[in-house]
């Protein structure tokens, strides 16, 4: 596969990527359908001139309406604009730069979007959306007025590519997704990755691609993982298409040692490998596709092998310390490098546990006896992402972390180290705005605990003792494999009611 530039246009993925953001715009065009998930509330003292910092509130809060009336190759001239740039620029941008070294979101992004208006409107309307999220005594109008510009002018782009640069509209489509994504908005967030997916097959962006547009595949990669893990389905990009043909040797061969970036990115590669054949394995497992599947799961444990060989030395912990002796600490604390060190770790974790999951067998009792012999491993993999996410709170991190958190979380059996992963989740939405509250409730129903709170009227927070059913790790184990399948079958009741 070529890069970009290197390969014909696709029409026909234009037109459905068009289609995608146009009925997207549709629904969006009623406004309070978004706004009223919100609970606005007001509160004394708390107005722009009473703040101290410029990234504390704009200066005024009366919509983006001067955005597009400057030259777009000029500075802005809108003290709104500017404000929420600002915001983008020294807290937004770094979460998706997480695996980039060159720091496309951070460095090149912002004087991009001067150039390039939807690109400009984009990063607005995450800035402002993080910003009600996390100071929820603001209108969410702002966020919605710069989101609603920039779809229509995104579908326009799409229609006609001499409007924009394709990396331009790639990188759109991301920032409307995860604008979407930390908010309420799951629908709406699968709609731009959908979107999106058909961008990345017309311009045969891969792993290897260079530039912005190289960045942006791998946060789309990153994006589609998680959404993949959300849903128990396959990730919708095959990921035949992330690399180049011949790039297998030089991925998991030792041609080169890797820098942290590109080992980062392996990672997330490897996850969806793994997921991918955990959820075709769950579908489909028979005496016909045993030795198929079997294969398959032995060349991803040459992967593994492989790819543990060469993880860079950054990514050894710098401390090791031993759970604390109360109940509010149980986990032992693991220091990395930094953030971008952290969550590639946890995805690392990730990738091993589900492996363990994957494999193909005969018949359930042999899972069974198998999933008993692993639990150890199972266990210690899934504590040790939990506890990163815990111990290293870093924003970066943990805005990364939180799908894998409610992996992870399924396979906790301690009520305790329940408890603290809870806190953790509640802590993340606080400080950063993204929406966790999905993730607990569907964590506290799948260690059932939601029926006992709920007929005491109590919350997680008055847990004190295991409330919910017992059972072993292999036990967890198993209704983790099985879970995919509930899953799939949930979402179909629910499509035919």
């Amino acid at each position: 596969m070529e890069p970009s530039g290197g390969r014909p246009e696709n029409h026909t993925a234009f037109a459905v990527v068009s289609k995608t953001y146009h009925n997207t715009n549709v629904n969006r065009n009623e406004n309070q359908t978004i706004a009223d998930q919100y609970a606005v509330t007001s509160q004394q003292g708390n107005s722009p001139e009473t703040q101290r910092s410029t990234l504390d509130s704009p200066q005024s809060l009366n919509g983006p309406q001067s955005l597009l009336d400057d030259n777009p190759h000029d500075p802005m001239i809108s003290a709104e604009d500017a404000f929420y740039m600002e915001r983008y620029c020294y807290i937004l941008g770094s979460w998706f730069d997480v695996f980039d070294s060159a720091k496309h979101f951070s460095r090149v992004v912002p004087h991009l979007s001067l150039t390039h208006p939807v690109l400009r409107l984009s990063v607005l309307a995450w800035a402002a959306k993080q910003y009600y999220l996390t100071n929820l005594t603001q209108s969410v109008d702002t966020s919605l007025a710069y989101y609603d510009r920039a779809l229509r002018m995104l579908t326009a782009s799409i229609n006609d590519v001499s409007t924009s640069s394709p990396p331009a509209v790639f990188a759109s489509c991301l920032l409307l997704a995860i604008s979407e994504l930390m908010g309420d908005s799951y629908q709406d967030w699968q709609l731009h990755l959908e979107g999106t997916y058909s961008l990345v097959l017309t311009h045969g962006w891969h792993g290897r691609s260079v530039g912005l547009g190289g960045a942006c595949f791998w946060i789309y990669a990153r994006m589609d993982v998680l959404s993949s893990l959300s849903t128990a389905e396959c990730s919708r990009l095959s990921t035949e298409l992330w690399m180049p043909v011949d790039d297998e040797i030089h991925i998991y061969g030792l041609l080169d040692s890797p820098t942290l970036e590109d080992w980062s990115n392996q990672t997330v590669f490897l996850l969806a490998e793994i997921h991918n054949l955990l959820c075709k394995v769950r579908a489909a497992e028979s005496d016909e596709t045993f030795n198929g599947f079997l294969e398959t799961w032995n060349a991803l444990k040459e992967k593994i092998r492989l790819h543990k060989q060469r993880q860079p030395i950054q990514f050894k912990p710098l401390a090791v310390l031993e759970a604390g002796d109360t109940k509010d600490n149980p986990f032992p604390t693991r220091r990395y490098l930094s953030e971008s060190v952290s969550l590639a770790t946890q995805f690392w974790n990730v990738a091993q546990l589900l492996f363990i999951l994957a494999r193909p067998e005969r018949s359930r009792r042999e899972r069974c006896d198998r999933y008993r012999t692993e639990a150890k491993t199972f266990m210690t993999l899934a504590k040790r992402t939990v506890a990163i996410s815990i111990h290293n709170r870093h924003e970066i991190n943990w805005v990364g972390a939180t799908q894998l958190l409610s992996v992870t979380g399924m396979a906790i059996v301690d009520w305790a180290e329940r408890k603290a992963l809870l806190k953790c989740l509640k802590d993340i939405h606080l400080r950063t705005g993204w929406n966790t509250h999905e993730v607990i409730d569907a964590l506290l129903a799948w260690w059932g605990w939601s029926a006992p709170l709920n007929e005491r009227g109590q919350s997680w927070t008055d847990v004190h003792q295991e409330i919910g059913p017992y059972a072993s790790v292999s036990e967890w184990m198993l209704r983790m494999f099985d879970c995919g399948v509930v899953m799939k079958a949930a979402r179909l009741s629910s499509q035919t009611q």
